[in-house]
This record gives C-alpha cells, structure tokens and sequence, in this order.
C-alpha cells in the first residue's frame, strides 16, 4: 500500500509539473511575466527547494559588480627616511623623491622613520591647489586633482635637503614651473632641488607631453 502511494505522489507531481507547463506556455506573456520570467514560475507552482529557486533565477539580469576602483585612481607611496637603505650616505630624504601622477591620484606618505612630515612649500604649488602640512611621525594622504608642479618638504629637516617634487600631468601641468624654480631655498635644500630638477628633465617628467 506505501508502495501505491508512493507511485501516486510521484506521478501526481508530474502531471502538476507538467500541467503546469503547458498553462504557462497558453498564458499570454505580459510584461509582469517577461521580467519575472518563466522559471520563477514554475518553481513556484511546484514548491521547489531552493536550491532549485536558485537555479531557476540563474537567466535573470546578473546585478553590477562592485567596483573597487570607480574613478580608477592611483595611490602612489613616498617613504620618509632617515637613510637611504641604497645608499647610507644620503641622509633625511623622501623616497622617491621625484614623482609624476595623474590627475585624482593620490600619495600616500608613509612614516617609515619617525621625526619627518609632508608639507606642500609656499609658492611651489599650483594655483587653486590646496596646501598641505602633515603631523609628525604619521602616515598622511593628499589627493592631487590640479595639473601642475608640487614641490614640497620635511617641515623640520628642509634645510638638511629633505624635499621632493609631484609633477601632477594634464593640461598645463608646466604653467607653474618656472616660478616653482624661483622660489628661495634654505641650506642644502638649494642644492638638493637643483639634482631634483635635473633628475626630473632627464627622467622625462616635464615634457610637455608625459602622462597627458
């Protein structure tokens, strides 16, 4: 008798699902229908697991993936040190200390050395860039969005030469250029940014067309 029921129920569930089938196949297909979709209503109809529900929404529209990086920026790291680990003899420095970017990147200063900071120098920047001056000993991050050249220093140790340059690419990336030259350096600092340009026009930085 368990046997004949058991034959009944599976034979029940077929004519169901089958039944099923052909009504949704003479049903007219409105609009509801079309973005539900058929699967869906069939599994519906038949009480499916749902591990089946999940295969039945599998034709659906897949939703967007996440995108980590949306406005595809970069995050550029300078380490502040108190030695070059290539080269012990240079001392209090930005590691690297010549750097070109695009537009919306961002550059992460690490404090690998404590005792140092990140501070953008007076009229090495350009106009309608936001200057910045980081804490001691702490990691900081600026994002740089107008093209231009960013000079910028260790607040304490500038006149021991702790300076580097950002050559931040786009349209007019070199209007600034040349009053960043004229600005009056401290100490060693004048000796250091005369290698940094050289270092900078050599490595191809300011051409005009690098990185636009």
């Amino acid at each position: 008798m368990s046997g004949f029921r058991l034959v009944s129920a599976v034979t029940g569930a077929f004519a169901a699902f089958f039944g099923v089938s052909a009504a949704i196949a003479d049903a007219p297909q409105t609009e509801q229908h079309a973005e539900a979709g058929v699967g869906e209503s069939v599994v519906e109809a038949l009480g499916a697991s749902s591990s089946t529900i999940k295969l039945a929404q599998a034709d659906a529209a897949p939703e967007a993936a996440d995108d980590a990086s949306v406005d595809g920026a970069t995050v550029h790291e300078v380490r502040m040190l108190n030695f070059n680990p290539d080269d012990r003899r240079q001392r209090m420095l930005f590691l690297p200390r010549v750097l070109e970017v695009a537009p919306g990147d961002t550059v992460k200063f690490i404090a690998a050395d404590p005792g140092h900071n990140s501070a953008s120098t007076k009229g090495m920047i350009p106009e309608g860039a936001e200057p910045w001056r980081s804490q001691l000993s702490k990691d900081f991050e600026v994002t740089l969005t107008v093209p231009g050249v960013y000079g910028y220093n260790c607040t304490p140790h500038q006149a021991t030469g702790m300076v580097g340059l950002i050559v931040v690419g786009g349209e007019g990336k070199l209007d600034n250029l040349e009053e960043a030259k004229e600005v009056r350096q401290i100490g060693q600092a004048k000796r250091i940014w005369e290698s940094i340009w050289a270092e900078a026009e050599e490595a191809g930085v300011l051409a005009q067309n690098s990185a636009e």
